[in-house]
């Protein structure tokens, strides 16, 4: 199961509404445009400016970096569809899109919103309120990003009956004549441009989870 984690304060600097492409044989930085954005929102409570003119010219930059992409015939209906729906939120547009690309490539994983099925753990200490979530849907592991070693202890996760684990990505190097033994993060639209959505699922898969 994944939890999309709506309910909890916008990064103004993160990566909430930015992403990396390749286009001209860099790396292009996008970003949704928002009404108001700070840290003193949720993410659900940040709209996006879809009135903008950058709004617009996001979908304008990922088709002109990849027109000549193997699979742009198959991808472009997918982001045309994710861009026209129009979302209201920072968080509706990342949970449309992520979920238009799981249904793409095949992953089957149950996705939820904290919001709607945790929401009497706000206000609870951050790594409380993961343990309560993960133990109401009667699972002992639960599985964060790299980036929570810094936050998280297992220690302590395990003094609660739950399984810490870091979830470390696997990203391929690149082998299209151009980056050839690059590694970098970009989208997961570079790779859907490039291979089928079978190859795209296997760079999904990708990853090591570090034991405990």
């Amino acid at each position: 199961m994944f939890v999309f984690y709506d309910d909890v304060h916008f990064i103004k600097k993160g990566w909430l509404r930015r992403n990396r492409i390749w286009s001209n044989n860099q790396e292009q930085l996008i970003s949704l445009p928002c009404i108001g954005a700070s840290q003193n929102k949720l993410i659900n409570e940040v709209e996006v400016d879809v009135t903008h003119p950058s709004y617009c010219k996001i979908k304008e930059s990922i088709y002109h970096a990849y027109r000549k992409a193997p699979e742009f015939e198959n991808i472009a209906p997918l982001i045309e569809q994710i861009f026209e729906d129009r979302p209201c939120t920072v968080a509706e547009f990342n949970v449309r899109s992520i979920c238009s690309i799981l249904n793409y490539i095949g992953v089957s994983t149950h996705c939820v919103l904290s919001s709607e099925v945790a929401p009497e753990s706000r206000g609870m200490h951050r790594a409380d309120r993961l343990i309560s979530i993960t133990k109401k849907f009667g699972s002992s592991t639960y599985i964060n990003s790299l980036g929570g070693k810094d936050l998280y202890d297992k220690t302590y996760f395990k003094s609660k009956d739950i399984e810490l684990q870091f979830l470390d990505p696997k990203i391929p190097a690149f082998e299209d004549g151009i980056r050839v033994g690059q590694k970098m993060n970009l989208s997961i639209i570079d790779s859907l441009m490039l291979h089928s959505p079978l190859i795209s699922f296997d760079h999904f898969n990708s990853f090591q989870v570090e034991p405990s």
